[in-house]
């Protein structure tokens, strides 16, 4: 902020202060920072990351993504103080600054806030950086209304216990860029993607080491070198927390054009190990795009274990039994949303109560899987669900002649579940079709979030082919799946972005 600037508004500046407070300390202890080299992805035409899509319906929450992304690709915060100027980049109009000044509006401060966290999550490339350092100061300058982005009594954007100068910086950003260069065209000799994301994991694995004494210090409010939360401190230095290795693999899957993002949580860990005790943790993993399904991945868990491969490409039902997601990850309060995970591990298409998913491949003319389109009433990219479903290898009809009924429900929430529906009846009463192969088809539009499965062994008892839930009993009901979570379900569903 300038120095002759005077502030119009102390409530103004009260709200901007609270609103960018520092994250909250738990979840300091396993993350931290955010992206350097933007040139080769500004040239591939590749701006924006997953969650980025997100801010689809606040404008100016893009815009204020979009400052971030510029100062980025401009290599802004090298030096470690660049001021931003809101108005003449048009980011902020005049009748936006007064409606906050002479109001309070909470919209500007709302919209930063998301923008930061979603900008945040995007670029682990930005590792020397600490966004919450981003300072949005605004007032009133030689008559007219000013705003800026800068570093407000901070003494830079640099990440405090990591970098101090340009050059730390320069040195440091040159050192991270030959190592990822290197990791990413070692991966690139594989065609397979599956086979790319197994190899980064392994490299991983390999070349990282837990930094328990790190973690120790953290947890106890003492002071640790803060690059162990970035890609830098897992691939340059060989030392991270969970951050560190989120953040590495995701920076390699970004090289590779394989969709990628971070989720923050918690997780259980059931062991103790080097002094440390078992429970509950702040914890940061992945989850990857593959054929259009998103699947978890936990380097740091797999870094822990026997089997390096435990948490690789892992479903919604393996992953939700110790991992634990949180949306809100900053004092902002914006809530990310993070992908559906497919409910079974890749390559698996059975669960363990004899319902196989078809999500991918095509049958009889059907093309199983998500079919993104863009909403004519709002033009927003979003997506839809074909599945294909079939208990014990048959599909609607056959199991019907056996005097059994394949029927589903869905939830918004999954906790609070519709009637059950019989769906193949549906379709045999008043439909040609809905069949291919062994599987019975179910189309889930935007509005379906979780569905689930079952088999009854007798018919609809209610009205439009459902089931009286008073009189439906556990002894009928013969077999229930997994349930499956669609990734279309309310929003925009991001394309591929970062492509290189």
């Amino acid at each position: 902020m300038k120095e002759n600037t005077k502030r119009k508004s102390l409530l103004a500046t009260l709200l901007l202060t609270a609103m960018f407070a520092v994250c909250a300390v738990a979840a300091q202890l396993c993350f931290a920072s955010v992206k350097t080299s933007f040139a080769e992805e500004a040239s591939a035409g590749s701006e924006h990351g997953y969650y980025y899509g997100e801010l689809a319906k606040s404008p100016l929450a893009e815009k204020f993504y979009d400052v971030m992304l510029d100062m980025a690709k401009e290599n802004k915060f090298h030096d470690g103080k660049y001021e931003y100027d809101l108005v003449a980049s048009g980011t902020l109009t005049d009748d936006e600054l007064s409606e906050y000044l002479d109001a309070a509006s909470p919209k500007i401060p709302v919209a930063f806030g998301a923008a930061r966290d979603a900008f945040y999550m995007d670029h682990p490339d930005l590792f020397y950086v600490d966004v919450y350092k981003l300072y949005l100061s605004a007032g009133t300058q030689n008559g007219k209304n000013v705003a800026f982005v800068g570093t407000g009594k901070a003494e830079n954007y640099y990440l405090d216990n990591a970098f101090e100068t340009a050059a730390q910086v320069k040195t440091a950003v040159d050192e991270y860029e030959n190592k990822l260069g290197a990791l990413v065209n070692e991966a690139r000799k594989l065609e397979d993607p599956v086979e790319r994301i197994k190899f980064v994991n392994k490299e991983l694995v390999r070349t990282v080491e837990y930094d328990y004494g790190a973690y120790e210090n953290a947890t106890s409010g003492n002071v640790y070198a803060a690059y162990v939360n970035t890609a830098y401190g897992a691939l340059v230095k060989g030392k991270a927390m969970c951050g560190g290795y989120a953040r590495a693999f995701k920076a390699v899957m970004d090289r590779l054009g394989i969709n990628c993002v971070l989720v923050q949580g918690s997780a259980y860990s059931g062991n103790s190990v080097s002094g440390l005790e078992a429970g509950f943790e702040a914890h940061m993993w992945n989850a990857v795009e593959v054929n259009g399904l998103w699947y978890g991945v936990d380097v740091t868990y797999n870094d822990g274990n026997v089997n390096n491969e435990k948490y690789l490409l892992v479903g919604e039902e393996v992953l939700s039994k110790n991992h634990f997601e949180d949306g809100v990850i900053s004092s902002s309060g914006f809530e990310l949303k993070y992908p559906a995970l497919r409910p079974l591990n890749y390559g698996v298409n059975e669960d363990g109560s004899g319902f196989k998913f078809e999500d991918e491949n095509e049958i009889d003319g059907v093309k199983f899987g998500y079919t993104s389109f863009v909403d004519p009433d709002d033009g927003i990219e979003k997506a839809t669900l074909v599945l294909g479903v079939s208990y014990e290898g048959k599909d609607g009809l056959t199991l019907m002649d056996e005097g059994k009924y394949l029927v589903y429900r869905a939830s918004a929430d999954g906790k609070t579940w519709s009637r059950w529906f019989c769906q193949p009846l549906f379709y045999k009463e008043n439909y040609d079709g809905g069949f291919a192969g062994e599987y019975t088809i179910f189309d889930h539009n935007g509005t379906v979030n979780h569905t689930q499965y079952g088999v009854i062994d007798y018919a609809p008892d209610d009205i439009l082919y459902t089931y009286n839930p008073d009189k439906l009993t556990n002894v009928h009901l013969l077999a229930v799946s997994s349930v499956y979570t669609n990734k279309g379900y309310g929003q925009y569903i991001p394309p591929l972005t970062l492509r290189r």
